[in-house]
């Protein structure tokens, strides 16, 4: 498994977040570590309804996983 970094933009922001790439499996984590969202074949994924503070977006695609880290307002 590949590791990359990725860009997600907008960040920080206040409800979805986007990255290059297309559809991907997409996690996203507190900084604690604990999975928030588990999505499936999705362009973007919404932080609307977590709490203010910094995230962990990892995107999956084919044989390569890319992780940001991105600020909620």
């Amino acid at each position: 498994m590949k590791k990359e970094n990725l860009t997600v933009y907008p960040n920080p922001t206040s409800d979805y977040v986007y990255w290059a790439g297309g559809k991907a499996d997409v996690k996203v984590y507190d900084l604690a570590g604990n999975c928030i969202k588990d999505l499936t074949e999705v362009e973007s994924v919404s932080l609307e309804g977590l709490a203010s503070g910094m995230y962990i977006v990892s995107v999956s695609c084919g044989d390569s996983v890319s992780t940001a880290r991105v600020m909620k307002r």
